[in-house]
């Protein structure tokens, strides 16, 4: 009885110090494509209210049992709220005193470990009343079965999922009607 109990404590310590393992995510960087693409549209800035998730969605940072997928600064959806002002804001379609405002709301934010993959879904809303929502599976270039390699690509795949995520949503044809001072209908 005293090995069990040994042996239990043992695992439980070990359960708890790879548990503390931080996988942290880059920062993001906007890029050139999707910037040139956005200073084609002809519209007015926006402002950009926080992004929230939607009801019922909850983050998903657990890795197998290795530790957590993490940004610096935020959750998630602070991490998505950072990308959109630095895309928006590059190509100067972002304000702070506009009647326009863009609301986004996360759907679905999760990883897949043992493929390196990526799955978000992001609804925009605009104030005027359109919307678009864009669903991007990332896949990243390559996945590990070993555990703790496995956790540092997904938390390095990271950003180009959201690069991926953004610059469908905002260069879908429907991105621009977002932008504009009132819906057309």
């Amino acid at each position: 009885m005293n090995t069990l109990v040994k042996l239990s404590f043992v695992g439980a310590m070990a359960l708890t110090l790879t548990a503390c393992i931080q996988y942290r995510v880059p920062v993001y960087e906007a890029q050139a494509n999707t910037l040139i693409e956005l200073q084609q549209l002809s519209a007015s800035p926006v402002a950009l209210n926080p992004v929230s998730y939607a009801e019922g969605v909850t983050e998903h940072r657990h890795c197998r049992l290795q530790g957590n997928v993490r940004t610096s600064g935020g959750d998630y959806a602070a991490y998505i709220e950072r990308a959109l002002r630095a895309e928006l804001g590059l190509a100067g379609l972002l304000a702070d005193e506009v009647d326009v405002q863009l609301n986004a709301t996360l759907q679905r934010m999760r990883f897949n470990s043992w493929n390196n993959s990526w799955d978000m879904v992001l609804d925009l809303q605009s104030t005027n009343g359109n919307s678009v929502t864009t669903h991007s599976t990332f896949k990243g270039n390559t996945a590990s079965l070993e555990d703790d390699a496995a956790c540092h690509l997904a938390a390095q795949a990271m950003p180009a999922a959201v690069r991926q995520l953004l610059h469908d949503a905002l260069t879908s044809p429907e991105f621009e009607s977002l932008l504009a001072a009132s819906s057309a209908g």
